[in-house]
């Protein structure tokens, strides 16, 4: 049974906000809450391993701490949020709020729970990585210095952006007025030239030297996922695989996945299935890569973390029960790249080797963009390449093959 499920019954059928104290909160829950939701405020904000805060956002709401006098207020998310199309709704958006837009995507200003004042967000609900930067971009295009940044926190530079798109100020450069209209920025990123096929033809003599090596695991698991995956009777055949295709990459070793069978998954094969992500299978980086491929990407990354975050599992020579608490970048990656093949798995070696070129190691829309960028710079290699194997093989597992030899090296000297 789900850990917040008491939460979870409680929030059914509330329409308004509302407010508990902690103790109140811990009457509902049944267990105290650990020492951290009582220290940071980034506890009550839902990622993946603040598990509660993500239940209680899936039932329609989001929670406020106020740490001070040790209460919680519960604020509704407008219409409850989809899984599949609004798995990290932020804040509430109001009319009129002015907005701009920064690669494409567009942000507004809204109010920061916390100060009061302005904080900068995106306008499709999903969380930014870094505010600061989009300050900086925003400010940068619009008149501002290097200099002129100093130390300066985020919530500073927030409310010059504030300011700015409300007219409020007038930026002067070069002894003109500059317009306060925001601008459409774009940052575009440049992917580096490599040489693909010196590292990636690594793969091929383990791989025709043994039928049965693991390195045939990937195939299996792709050749079946994309046969079947619209015979719902098969769905288990293709949990199997992806359970035999993580286990030979080592993704069940030291992971709450060795405790469990292989149908402990096929809720994650049921999201992957999905007519919604069928646009994924034939992901095409060379292309160009909008904002909605990029949310999919996203939604179904989170899916897979949210259909094993907060589940039980015992742990080895032990009777203690436990909570899944971390799905690891690496275990997501991994899966997504076995079955839509549209991502590379950032596992250790493939981290190295985006680390050895300066790019981002942290799974999300920046990566993806960057990977992006790369396949366009390499299309002619990485296209050769797949011809070399078969249609199994996606530009993204070929990127992937690339990174995991090149941090593999890297590792070695």
């Amino acid at each position: 049974m789900d850990k917040f499920y008491r939460l979870e019954r409680y929030l059914v059928g509330k329409k308004d906000d509302f407010t508990l104290s902690f103790k109140e909160l811990e009457g509902i829950l049944g267990f105290p809450l650990s020492n951290s939701a009582y220290k940071y405020t980034a506890y009550w904000s839902p990622t993946e391993t603040h598990t509660m805060a993500v239940a209680v956002l899936e039932k329609g709401y989001r929670m406020y701490p106020d740490l001070s006098a040790l209460t919680i207020k519960f604020v509704k998310v407008g219409k409850k949020p989809n899984a599949l199309s609004s798995p990290q709704v932020v804040h509430k958006v109001e009319k009129n709020e002015s907005s701009f837009t920064v690669d494409g995507i567009e942000y507004r200003m809204v109010k920061n729970p916390y100060t009061n004042g302005p904080m900068i967000a995106r306008v499709d609900g999903f969380d930014i990585e870094n505010r600061k930067e989009i300050c900086r971009i925003i400010l940068l295009a619009n008149g501002w210095t290097k200099a002129m940044f100093g130390d300066k926190i985020t919530n500073e530079l927030e409310r010059q952006v504030s300011k700015l798109l409300n007219g409020e100020i007038k930026l002067v450069v070069n002894n003109q007025e500059i317009n306060n209209e925001p601008k459409i920025i774009s940052t575009a990123i440049k992917g580096k030239k490599v040489d693909i096929i010196k590292y990636v033809d690594k793969f091929y003599g383990i791989y025709h030297a043994d039928k049965n090596g693991r390195y045939m695991s990937y195939d299996h698991i792709r050749s079946v996922f994309l046969k079947y995956r619209k015979d719902e009777t098969k769905r288990d055949l293709i949990t199997l695989h992806l359970y035999a295709y993580l286990a030979s990459w080592g993704m069940l070793r030291n992971s709450f996945l060795m405790q469990k069978d292989y149908l402990f998954s096929r809720p994650i094969v049921d999201v992957l299935c999905s007519d919604k992500y069928d646009s994924l299978i034939n992901f095409n980086p060379f292309g160009e890569v909008t904002n909605q491929d990029i949310r999919l990407i996203q939604e179904v990354a989170f899916l897979i973390r949210n259909n094993y975050a907060g589940k039980k599992y015992f742990s080895e020579g032990s009777e203690e029960l436990k909570t899944i608490d971390n799905v690891t970048d690496t275990l997501v990656s991994k899966i997504m790249l076995g079955t839509l093949g549209c991502t590379v798995a950032y596992d250790r070696y493939v981290k190295q080797g985006l680390a050895s070129l300066n790019m981002t190691q942290k799974m999300g829309s920046q990566s993806i963009k960057e990977l992006c960028a790369f396949a366009k710079a390499n299309e002619e290699e990485i296209k050769k390449e797949i011809s070399k194997l078969n249609d199994l093989y996606t530009p993204m597992k070929i990127i992937d093959m690339y990174f995991f030899e090149k941090g593999f090296e890297e590792e070695e000297k």
